[in-house]
């Protein structure tokens, strides 16, 4: 993926979430999580990848780590492998008329994610942000041990969404196993770093 030069703003970020994440031990926020590795169906033309079939790395994460049966900001980060390089999707539950606006749930079959980020294509100066809602039936707490794909695999619909009206939906991601990988050592998720270069961050600082 392309390199982006850090400016002060990501620097000062970047350094809190550093010290944060010191602090406990742990990543800062979402610190509790499971990796998966699926694909990424893509139908339809309008969305922000083209059409075709990616493979991905996703994470399903507790956002603040409360106990599994307190209500918590549910975390869904993909990995999505382009043929320009990866591409680092980071979605989190949320009141979705409102898009980025986040709200906890009771587990994660009720989860309604939006991107934290929103995004314009190149050429395209009307900002999109990326919605996904789980398909068919997945657990109603927020335990991460009751993530099974191997039981049923865990699907999402994804929608390519304005700041207001109806999301065009552009395709499925489906998880399919497990990865037995220990939590310090999972998959780091850079938004800013790995953007394909057919996009742009917004606002892009």
């Amino acid at each position: 993926g392309r390199t982006r030069s850090a400016g002060p703003l990501r620097s000062a970020v970047s350094g809190v979430f550093r010290a944060a994440s010191a602090l406990r031990g742990a990543r800062a926020f979402h610190p509790e999580g499971a990796l998966f590795r699926g694909h990424l169906d893509v139908r339809v033309d309008g969305g922000p990848v083209p059409p075709g079939r990616y493979a991905v790395t996703g994470r399903l994460s507790r956002g603040i780590g409360l106990p599994a049966g307190v209500p918590d900001i549910l975390g869904l980060a993909l990995r999505v492998s382009l043929e320009s390089g990866p591409w680092d999707l980071l979605l989190a539950t949320s009141y979705l008329p409102a898009r980025a606006v986040l709200l906890p749930v009771r587990g994660w079959g009720s989860a309604r994610y939006s991107s934290l980020a929103a995004y314009r294509r190149y050429g395209d100066d009307r900002v999109r942000w990326v919605l996904a809602t789980p398909v068919g039936r997945q657990p109603n707490t927020t335990s991460t041990d009751d993530l099974r794909p191997e039981v049923a695999p865990l699907v999402f619909s994804l929608g390519w969404a304005p700041a207001r009206g109806a999301a065009l939906p552009f395709g499925n991601v489906t998880l399919t196993s497990r990865l037995a990988v220990d939590d310090s050592e999972m998959t780091s998720f850079d938004p800013v770093v790995h953007c394909p270069p057919t996009l742009r961050m917004w606002p892009d600082f």
